[in-house]
């Protein structure tokens, strides 16, 4: 992907943060544009990723992951040089 088009990308992900209050018991509510734009339903999912925390609404994600094998993996590490 070319720099302009990777720096164009984060600037518009970066655009929608938000600062967010945490409530007394350690809480965030994720505001509603944000939960709209992430396909956020009821139940979600933290995961790690890398240097970075992903919020997926559960559905999604293991959907992704029963649809990921090893060689779908292996390709895109091919596509990226690896």
């Amino acid at each position: 992907m070319p720099l302009s088009d990777a720096k164009d990308l984060q600037r518009f992900f970066n655009s929608r943060a938000r600062e967010v209050q945490v409530d007394k018991q350690s809480r965030i509510l994720i505001p509603q544009t944000l939960r709209d734009f992430a396909g956020l339903k009821k139940d979600i999912v933290i995961i790690g990723a890398s240097v970075r925390a992903e919020i997926w609404d559960r559905e999604r994600w293991e959907k992704l992951n029963d649809e990921m094998t090893a060689a779908d993996a292996q390709a895109l590490l091919k596509k990226m040089g690896f």
